[in-house]
């Protein structure tokens, strides 16, 4: 029974941290994006931004964060002429924007 528990919690921490590790992935491409989008490298923005996690299957990431990414990275696909790609992002937000109790974003949302 002793090294059932200690297996399990060995599986516990190994968990937490791989959660902790896609956080700060998440943060530093959100980082790393953002300093593109200040070059207007919108392609390279994009394609950092696409590289989050963020639908992995552990929740981890709220829906705000989902949909305000998902809405930066069509405006982006925008930016860059590219309308098609842009298109599926918005729709991946349609689906969380009912989720969503901050009018910011649901404005936001709107006027995509």
């Amino acid at each position: 029974m002793f090294r059932t528990t200690r297996k399990a919690e060995g599986q516990s921490e190994l968990i937490h941290g791989y959660r902790r590790s896609l956080f700060q992935i998440g943060a530093i491409r959100q980082h790393l994006a953002d300093i593109y989008e200040r070059e207007q490298n919108w392609c390279q923005a994009t394609q950092v931004l696409t590289g989050i996690p963020l639908e992995n299957g552990q929740k981890q990431y709220s829906v705000d964060h989902k949909l305000e990414t998902y809405l930066k990275i069509a405006r982006l696909y925008l930016e860059d002429k590219d309308p098609v790609h842009a298109e599926g992002f918005i729709n991946r937000a349609a689906q969380l924007q009912t989720q969503t109790k901050d009018p910011g974003l649901q404005i936001i949302y709107k006027a995509s």
